[in-house]
């Protein structure tokens, strides 16, 4: 006789959800073929946020620190090259129009400043992104969020980010 029971009812994650549910969400499944993938999905980045809006700030911190990731902010530009004198970041996620440094000069210093910024990928998160589509092109800015934005949209952006840095040395 076998002491193998077989378990009653279904498995589910921390947050209440069935391993189907998990599967099709594609975040965590036990089915994954590369176990690579998933551990690079899990590395936790560090966000610096940039926004002069001290509620769009708070609300993107909670978001990348509910998704596992670390934040710092900055609400402007100037804070912005000072924390990125002093830190190293993973990503950016700037807002264009500040008072004192906009997120355009901010750029313009990351390309001055290439040694505090390797490996960083830069997102703006403006309302005036389309408007100023060329000035960013010319500057390199290739991933932008729109305001206003819903919550998915920086959920998805941010496994989006997580997947595609490369593994930690």
């Amino acid at each position: 006789m076998s002491r193998y029971r077989k378990p009653t009812g279904s498995l589910r994650s921390l947050d209440g959800r069935s391993n189907r549910q998990l599967a099709r969400s594609g975040r965590c499944s036990p089915w994954r073929s590369n176990p690579m993938k998933e551990f690079e999905m899990m590395r936790q980045l560090r966000f610096l946020i940039v926004d002069d809006t001290a509620d769009m700030r708070e609300l993107m911190v909670r978001v990348v620190e509910r998704e596992g990731h670390v934040a710092e902010t900055a609400a402007d530009g100037v804070e912005a090259t000072v924390a990125l004198s002093a830190h190293r970041y993973d990503v950016m996620l700037l807002d264009l129009s500040m008072p004192r440094m906009s997120g355009e000069d901010v750029v313009r210093w990351l390309h001055a400043h290439p040694d505090r910024t390797e490996g960083m990928r830069t997102v703006v998160v403006s309302a005036w992104a389309g408007e100023r589509r060329g000035t960013l092109q010319e500057l390199g800015i290739t991933s932008v969020l729109a305001k206003p934005f819903r919550r998915k949209d920086l959920t998805d952006l941010i496994a989006d980010v997580a997947a595609d840095m490369p593994a930690e040395s």
